[in-house]
Formats: structure tokens, sequence, C-alpha cells
């Protein structure tokens, strides 16, 4: 019987294409296309454009929730110190001599465009170039300096009529009938007043954060319109998104920008 012929199975084996649908082994593909890394790398910046400035948002909320836990912790302070008072809420200094025309206005010590007192006297809170440690009217009832300064506060320029950098600080509302004296009608800050004196406390300010170098501030008073403060240059704070957190007299915080004040926001008289 004749034997049939036995073919090598050692005979090379071509491999057979890959069927769609199948993936490749990690054996048969080891990288990227330059095409897919570009795809990538665009993809991640398109992400990081979104996210970026969500997180910058995020943490300036934060921020502004800070300063406004600040503003409530000196509203609990000038409300301790006025149970210590006879019912007065701070000063924004105590005054050794009134005008004599202008009975709400003080002009001794006298405020120098430094932030400086002249002589020396403590303030409601420190200027923000007083020496470290220097003494201030609320200093027993606030037990951290840090609530002095919001987080989003930093150090600027002179204004006009300033002389030093000065940081943007929480001021006292200091306006009296002298700055006001232009309009001919009584306009006081509740700053130093018995608490009968003010009739809207919801509705009047008593401290917000500001672009001063000193502790106190009236210079929207000087200007402005008959219903509006003046807008000066630089002056209002924008840090918040464009506004800024102002503590009212009764011990509520609210964000405010300078289209919605009013000179009535900062008197204790009534329309």
């Amino acid at each position: 019987m004749q034997s049939g012929v036995v073919q090598s199975t050692n005979a090379p084996v071509r491999p057979s294409a890959p069927r769609k649908g199948v993936a490749f082994t990690s054996s048969e593909r080891e990288a990227f296309t330059l095409v897919e890394l570009l795809v990538v790398i665009a993809i991640l910046a398109v992400l990081t454009a979104i996210l970026f400035p969500v997180f910058a948002q995020a943490r300036e909320k934060s921020r502004q929730a800070s300063c406004q836990s600040n503003l409530r912790q000196i509203g609990i302070a000038i409300r301790l110190y006025a149970q210590d008072a006879d019912e007065t809420l701070a000063p924004k200094y105590n005054c050794l001599q009134f005008d004599s025309v202008y009975k709400d206005h003080c002009v001794s010590p006298e405020l120098k465009p430094t932030g400086l007192l002249d002589p020396p006297f403590p303030q409601w809170l420190p200027a923000s170039n007083d020496l470290p440690g220097t003494a201030y009217l609320l200093e027993p009832y606030l037990k951290s300096d840090a609530v002095r300064l919001c987080p989003s506060r930093r150090v600027r320029p002179p204004l006009p009529g300033e002389t030093k950098d000065a940081e943007g600080r929480y001021v006292l509302n200091a306006w009296d009938s002298f700055h006001g004296k232009w309009r001919n009608i009584p306009e006081t800050s509740p700053q130093g007043r018995p608490d009968a004196d003010i009739p809207e406390p919801a509705s009047t300010l008593i401290v917000w954060e500001h672009n001063n170098n000193a502790g106190e501030c009236q210079n929207g008073q000087e200007s402005g319109d008959a219903t509006r403060p003046g807008e000066i240059a630089g002056h209002w704070s924008d840090d918040h998104t464009g506004g800024f957190n102002a503590l009212y007299c009764d011990g509520h915080v609210k964000r405010l920008t300078f289209s919605t004040l009013r000179r009535r926001d900062f008197t204790i008289q009534e329309e």
C-alpha cells in the first residue's frame, strides 16, 4: 500500500488580518498616534479653560464668606462695646472737642491724611499704618487680629491726598454735618450714637470694607448728588466679584456694589 506524502508542519504561517470589532492586544499596538495625542491634549485644554474659572470663583466665594464672618464678629464687638457704654455704639475715636457749629464733627483729635490722629488717640480699630500692638477701642471684644482684614484685601498705592501705601480694610461710617455741609441738610453717621438715635438700624451702614488707609470714611459724602454718594476712582472696593461686604447697625452683613448705594444708607436722619 503506497503511503501518502506528509507535509512539513514547520512551514511559515501568515497571520490573518484582524477582524472588525476585535481589539488589538498590547503586543500588537504599543503607542498612540500623533492625532490621538493631539485630541487628548485639546480635550485637557478645554477642561482646564472651563474648570479654572470655576475654581477661582469658588475660592473667591470662600474669601467672601470669610470676610462676612469677620464683619459679623466686628458687629458683635460693637454691640458688646455698646452694652458697656450705656447702649452707645463705638465711635471712630473718643473725641476731645466737637465743632461749635457742626455739633457732630470732631475737631480734636484731628485726622491727618496719613490716617493717623493728632494728638494720637485709640481709634475703633487701628489704621493700616499704625504700629503693631497699637491699642484700639474694640480690642477687649475682638480676640483675633485676623478679623480686621478681609482675606481678599491687598496693599495699594495711596489715593489723592494720602501720603502712604495702605491696605484695603474695614472702615467705620464717619459721615457728619461738616462733610455734608454743601447740601445744607444734616447727615450724621451712627458711630458714637445711642441706639435710640438710630430709627432704622437694619438699613443704616456702620462698617464696610474699603480702599482706605484710615479707620474711618466720609469721602463719598463730600461729592455725589442729592441721592447718591460720590463715585471716587479707586475708592469703593470691588474685590468681591465687583462688590464689597458691609455691616449694618442691626448686625446683619450684606454684599453691596457702588451702584446700589444711596446717601440715606449712611445717615441716621430719616427721609
